[in-house]
């Protein structure tokens, strides 16, 4: 079961809308598996998204398997494409 959901009003909102409108489409497992995909063994990183974000093992095995067949200086346009970079941000997350 998910956690609780917040929303938060803030004066400076409307300004915001923009960017804030992109949270929504975020993949943090691909988010993590980018952010340590060079530093955890695929064993470690297989774990983390099974015990740690609730995937099916068969899931993230697929999805660690295609973070390690994207070559390093792809990783922020391919393998992180939908992943909730938002236009404008230069690929930023």
């Amino acid at each position: 079961m998910p956690g609780p959901s917040y929303f938060i009003v803030d004066y400076t909102l409307a300004e915001k809308m923009y960017q804030i409108s992109y949270i929504g489409n975020w993949d943090f497992q691909k988010v993590y598996l980018a952010h340590n995909i060079n530093r955890l063994p695929p064993e470690k990183l297989s774990t983390y998204l099974t015990e740690n974000s609730g995937m099916e093992e068969m899931d993230a095995n697929s999805l660690l398997q295609e973070a390690l067949l994207v070559l390093p200086e792809k990783f922020p346009r391919g393998f992180l494409q939908g992943a909730g970079a938002c236009p404008g941000s230069g690929g930023k997350i």
